[in-house]
């Protein structure tokens, strides 16, 4: 039995705000200390609760179930809207 895995797709809208980064009870999402920008850091770590989303003035996050062989690859932190 697969237990459940969640990725998120970020935006190009993103202010990079870092309400995000504050909420996320994963620790999945970070600030690049070289671009500042919000990035996935740890993919598969995700739990899918929704509070990036739900704390977004822009609207920028799209949590997703992970299939098998779905792409996961990432550009630049944020996951590729292949």
């Amino acid at each position: 039995m697969h237990s459940m895995q969640f990725n998120i797709r970020i935006s190009s809208n993103c202010i990079n705000c870092i309400r995000c980064v504050a909420v996320c009870p994963s620790h999945v999402l970070v600030r690049n200390s070289a671009n500042r920008m919000v990035e996935v850091g740890s993919l598969g770590r995700c739990i899918g609760c929704g509070q990036c989303a739900a704390v977004c003035p822009t609207h920028v996050f799209a949590p997703f179930r992970l299939s098998d062989g779905e792409d996961t690859s990432v550009q630049n932190g944020r996951l590729s809207d292949k």
